[in-house]
């Protein structure tokens, strides 16, 4: 069966999707491991989604909320409330309201159902399946991007003028996490952070765009702008540490969580300090 792949870059551009359609007849489908289910429930109210042989997954719209059943030969093994439907059918982007893929390579079909929308993120609950036979609802995306056969996924959100790119690996112990995150600081650059699989920060650093956002890139350099750039301390940016001339080396470091402020390293012994964003000027 042909491969279907969702491409999603980051929240400020608009998404790219290339989704193959998948047609039941009475509800039942052959089951192939390797394809990606997606189902909206327009006028029905309720949807059966195969997720292996011996897996089913039931989804009802009733009185405005989803719910959901899965099943394992028959008898039901896990249910979960996803509140009030978001939408019906396909979103404006282009999205499913239902998609079933194997995400951790189980062979078994991962469920992600719709719960909301706003102008531009289109928002998941996403059920797991466990290597013990239990399922996690602990997964929350927005625009998800996946591809047939591989595990993880992508997702990006914007939040006002910034955009996140995310890549969710897969855990040890079969659960998704984000992995890598890309937002967009300025027009130039964009500020990456690496976790480890309990969603601890392993490293910061301000990257290039790439297309893919896994690519390693080379560390940015910058100028301290025309009339030069007041440097402030890196334990307290309210302290004055330097003054820097235009047109000093500065290498960026990360962003602080306004966005304002740029962590730089310059001079020869390369001392460390926050700048202003509009003070800096790109080489």
């Amino acid at each position: 069966m042909e491969q279907a792949t969702h491409i999603n870059r980051a929240g400020w551009r608009r998404i790219s999707l290339l989704a193959l359609a998948i047609t039941f007849a009475g509800g039942q489908a052959a089951f192939a491991q390797c394809d990606i289910l997606e189902r909206g429930f327009d006028e029905k109210t309720e949807q059966k989604i195969p997720l292996s042989p011996t897996i089913e997954a039931s989804l009802v719209q009733l009185a405005g909320q989803n719910l959901v059943y899965i099943s394992e030969n028959g008898e039901t093994v896990f249910s979960g409330d996803f509140g009030e439907a978001g939408w019906s059918g396909t979103s404006e982007t282009g999205l499913s309201q239902v998609i079933a893929v194997d995400v951790n390579g189980d062979g078994i079909k991962d469920l992600f159902v719709g719960v909301g929308q706003g102008m531009v993120n289109n928002y998941y609950f996403g059920m797991v399946s466990q290597k013990d036979g239990q399922w996690a609802q602990n997964v929350e995306v927005s625009n998800p991007g996946f591809t047939c056969g591989e595990q993880g996924f992508t997702g990006w959100y914007r939040s006002g003028p910034r955009g996140t790119d995310e890549v969710w690996a897969i855990g040890k112990d079969g659960i998704p996490y984000v992995e890598i995150s890309r937002t967009v600081v300025d027009d130039h650059v964009f500020q990456r952070v690496d976790y480890d699989g309990q969603g601890k920060v392993v490293s910061r650093s301000i990257v290039p765009y790439t297309e893919d956002i896994r690519t390693e890139t080379a560390r940015v350099t910058a100028k301290a702008a025309e009339g030069g750039v007041k440097v402030y301390s890196p334990d307290d940016p309210q302290t004055e540490i330097a003054r820097l001339a235009a047109g000093t080396s500065l290498l960026l470091l990360e962003v602080d969580d306004t966005y304002s402020l740029v962590l730089v390293e310059f001079g020869p012994d390369k001392n460390r300090g926050w700048v202003v964003l509009e003070d800096i000027s790109y080489e």
